[in-house]
């Protein structure tokens, strides 16, 4: 049984199967898998082999009928799918234990794919997946980079990721019109959840508009404090930034470092109502 990929769910089907077993052997043997967008069953067929309990996240009802003709209960009674939307699924939920994810996601959510997994990082300890190649160079781009911004500094909180290899649009059904990815997110975050969400405030005002100087993007929180810009400076100065320098310079310019000291100067309250 065959499905037409559906362009409304960024579907592109791999096709290729050295590609698919590269990424079949990146899979942690010692954790759980739940696999996001199977699709027509191609990378599920590996992951079976050697995490029979796998569970796969899929919204197309269409693929789940190819998926449970092809792995029908007889033969893979663990092998569990889940018809659901994976940005309205709550993953922690479905082991309930650490866990990995894998799986070839819609270009066009992965981005809010991304906090999702974020979000599950006190059982979620990796994730493989494939990707746009521009956006992948966007999870590790260097300080001052073009391409160094809120999705850079919220994978460096949340832990490290490395680009493992690239793929031809040639290895997909239907040919998207970029080459792809495939990273490996290894999750260990160096912040808290709650310090995570306050520093991501913080940097998305500062990236809302990236030509200006921090000291124009932040006026909002600098405002709301009691004495103004006079009280930032000096929070700046008593964690250890040089504040003249730091509402100088543009967000792309300032480190994860810098990100996590500059949250600590603020009140989350004061975040809180600037942003609204």
């Amino acid at each position: 049984m065959a499905i037409k990929p559906k362009k409304s769910l960024g579907q592109n089907f791999l096709k290729d199967r050295n590609i698919i077993l590269k990424i079949a052997a990146l899979a942690n043997p010692d954790l759980p898998v739940i696999e996001i967008g199977p699709g027509t069953g191609a990378l599920t067929e590996e992951l079976l082999k050697k995490f029979p309990g796998l569970k796969a996240i899929e919204i197309d009802s269409r693929a789940i009928e190819v998926l449970k003709e092809k792995f029908p209960y007889g033969e893979y009674p663990d092998f569990e799918i889940i018809h659901s939307d994976i940005l309205k699924t709550d993953i922690s939920a479905i082991y309930k234990k650490d866990f990995q994810v894998m799986g070839n996601i819609p270009y066009y959510i992965s981005s809010q794919i991304f906090f999702q997994l974020y979000d599950a990082t006190g059982y979620l300890k990796q994730a493989v997946l494939m990707i746009q190649k521009d956006l992948a160079k966007r999870l590790i781009a260097p300080v001052g980079r073009k391409d160094y911004g809120i999705l850079t500094i919220a994978m460096a909180l949340k832990g490290k990721c490395t680009i493992e290899f690239d793929v031809s649009p040639h290895c997909f059904y239907p040919q998207p019109k970029v080459t792809s990815s495939v990273i490996k997110m290894v999750f260990n975050p160096v912040v808290n959840d709650s310090d995570f969400k306050s520093i991501m405030r913080i940097v998305r005002i500062a990236f809302s508009q990236r030509r200006k100087v921090l000291g124009n993007c932040l006026k909002p929180i600098i405002n709301a404090l009691p004495d103004g810009k006079e009280e930032f400076i000096g929070r700046l100065n008593k964690v250890g930034m040089d504040a003249e320098k730091t509402l100088r310079q543009r967000a792309e310019q300032l480190t994860i470092d810098e990100y996590i000291l500059l949250n600590k100067c603020l009140n989350q309250n004061i975040i809180d109502n600037s942003s609204r």
